[in-house]
């Protein structure tokens, strides 16, 4: 977790997100933390990217909750991200943005109604999700490479 955090402070992107993994129902991860008998609950109203969902053997909800926390606050608050985001700022609403950003990154506060975020959330079933077969990756391929197929498929006339 740190060394992600600190690949993440070497990349110096505008922004970062960090999740906590959570094992959504349909998945391999979910299976496999149903049969270990790591899930912590089977309340969807928790499964969000930001909340704790498994209990490991090998790291606490403490450790990563502190690691979660840390990670934007070492991200957000360094001195060359603030100037970036507060010249970026064009008008009153963007300023506003930027305030509620900062309230639920970094002091962890949500300015508003939570529920709005989690209300469709709870009425979804396990059916609901797809596992996807990871050992058979989906035929994709390049934007540049399907362009190019386009092209020869279809001869571009010009002139006509």
């Amino acid at each position: 977790m740190r060394r992600t955090v600190a690949y993440s402070l070497e990349l110096d992107p505008d922004i970062c997100m960090y999740n906590i993994c959570t094992p959504y129902p349909g998945t391999k991860l979910f299976k496999w933390a149903k049969e270990n008998g790591y899930l912590k609950t089977e309340d969807w109203t928790e499964y969000e990217l930001s909340a704790f969902i498994l209990n490991l053997p090998t790291v606490t909800e403490a450790e990563i909750l502190e690691c979660y926390k840390e990670a934007y606050r070492r991200f957000y608050m360094r001195p060359s991200v603030i100037l970036k985001r507060a010249l970026k700022i064009r008008n009153p609403r963007q300023l506003l943005d930027n305030i509620h950003a900062f309230f639920y990154i970094i002091l962890r506060r949500k300015l508003g109604s939570r529920g709005e975020v989690r209300a469709d959330w709870v009425d979804h079933k396990k059916e609901d999700f797809l596992d996807l077969d990871v050992a058979k990756p989906a035929p994709t391929f390049l934007t540049f490479e399907a362009h190019e197929l386009l092209l020869q498929a279809q001869p571009l006339k010009v002139g006509t």
